[in-house]
């Protein structure tokens, strides 16, 4: 039997030894990647080499989600001591408690930016502000979209990109209302929630 026979027949249509045989291929480069990591994170990098590699090429939606994370720690838009974990479970609970609903519009939420995590976690201190930036919880979230006090009209930015803003008690949460794709979110300040009210009477 040829080598390309022997590859064919044990390789090409086997799932975990492609996988293998690039994390052997990729080892290097993935040794460089992995010290970069350590370097922006820390203790969140997984332990071993071997480790990084298999949630890189066996898992990758996790390795998506930690990439995200990697990213946004870098760029100071979330503060390091939220932790990958924490990341990852605000991410399912937005997956399982938030995408599907649909708002008080009747717009369906089909996804969230990579953008609208950061406003969910939040930091001690903005890249563009310098002042700390509050989360949002889970619950106020869902409470704006389904149950707002205000929604404000569609707007369409030069790009021809739109968004609509739902206004509730516990958040303000921006919506694209073609794509359902969950874009920020904010607190609410009390003294516009007060005012809203008070328009109502």
């Amino acid at each position: 039997m040829s080598y390309a026979q022997w590859y064919q027949k044990y390789v090409e249509g086997n799932q975990d030894a492609k996988l293998e045989e690039k994390r052997i291929r990729n080892i290097t480069s993935d040794r460089i990647q992995y010290k970069k990591y350590q370097e922006i994170l820390g203790e969140e990098v997984p332990e071993t080499l071997e480790k990084f590699q298999k949630m890189k090429y066996n898992n990758t939606e996790n390795w998506e989600l930690f990439r995200t994370y990697t990213r946004s720690v870098k760029n100071g838009m979330i503060s390091p001591l939220s932790g990958f974990t924490n990341y990852q479970k605000i991410y399912g609970d937005i997956e399982k408690n938030v995408i599907g609903i649909k708002t008080s519009e009747g717009i369906e939420v089909k996804g969230q930016s990579k953008h609208f995590m950061e406003r969910v976690i939040g930091t001690m201190k903005d890249p563009k502000t310098g002042k700390p930036r509050s989360g949002a919880t889970i619950e106020g979230i869902k409470d704006a979209l389904e149950k707002p006090l205000k929604v404000m009209p569609v707007r369409t930015s030069v790009n021809g990109d739109k968004s609509q803003k739902y206004i509730g008690k516990g958040g303000t949460v921006t919506i694209n209302p073609d794509s359902g794709l969950l874009i920020q979110c904010n607190p609410t300040d009390v003294d516009y929630i007060r005012r809203i009210e008070n328009a109502k009477i």
